[in-house]
């Protein structure tokens, strides 16, 4: 019998662990830290529905629902963007 390598178990985020960030500017472009995220557009009441975004191999992405260019930096933290002011952080779920 042949030895197998075991990979390791693939962790996935829930839909409560992901970054949202908001766009109540109307900005061309917000820069972030992560590559998976929600957009929810603006703050409530008038968000959109808050959309899951993988930017994979990309160093950027267009939300669909609001057109807000997301653009990936390394060297800013999960919960950081550029300019400042554009994390949603709520207490309620979708």
């Amino acid at each position: 019998m042949q030895d197998r390598e075991v990979s390791p178990p693939v962790q996935t985020l829930s839909d409560d662990d992901y970054v949202k960030f908001k766009n109540d500017l109307g900005l061309a472009e917000i820069c972030i830290g992560v590559k998976e995220f929600k957009c929810i557009g603006v703050s409530p009441p008038d968000d959109h529905p808050h959309i899951y975004h993988n930017m994979g191999d990309q160093d950027f992405i267009h939300c669909l629902y609001c057109n807000t260019k997301y653009i990936f930096r390394p060297y800013l933290g999960r919960s950081d963007t550029e300019p400042l002011g554009n994390l949603f952080e709520d207490n309620a779920t979708d």
